[in-house]
């Protein structure tokens, strides 16, 4: 099955069920609304984007780099931050670490030498 059918296949059934917010798509194929999500899960996600889009001196907690199927575009990611960040901002759970360590990727964008020109988030492959 092709990307585009996957992608398709979804829209369509979020169509059915009237639901517009952002899904996360897991690896194995299964796609998930990120406010049912444990908050465990959403900052593992986070993290798990962000170390392996950004330069190494902007990695936090423990790294595990990945390779990601075509699906994950880079589109497909700023989308995924942009949806669980204030999804993780509202849950009364998140752990102090986790706190500490998004504290840390919002103060690697506070450092003016380390801004990107062309983007608040290069989203490439890890090296």
């Amino acid at each position: 099955m092709t990307m585009d059918l996957v992608a398709a296949r979804s829209v369509a059934k979020a169509k059915e069920t009237g639901l517009t917010a952002f899904l996360w798509r897991d690896r194995a194929g299964e796609f998930h609304r990120i406010d049912r999500m444990e908050t465990r899960h959403l900052f593992f996600t986070l993290r798990m984007i962000w170390n392996n889009h950004m330069p190494r001196d902007a990695r936090v907690g423990d790294v595990r780099l990945y390779s990601f199927a075509p699906y994950y575009t880079p589109s497909y990611f700023r989308d995924a931050i942009a949806a669980i960040l204030p999804e993780l901002r509202g849950r009364n759970d998140i752990r102090r670490e986790w706190m500490r360590q998004i504290e840390q990727m919002f103060a690697y964008f506070n450092n003016a030498n380390r801004i990107q020109s062309d983007a608040p988030l290069r989203v490439s492959a890890a090296q």
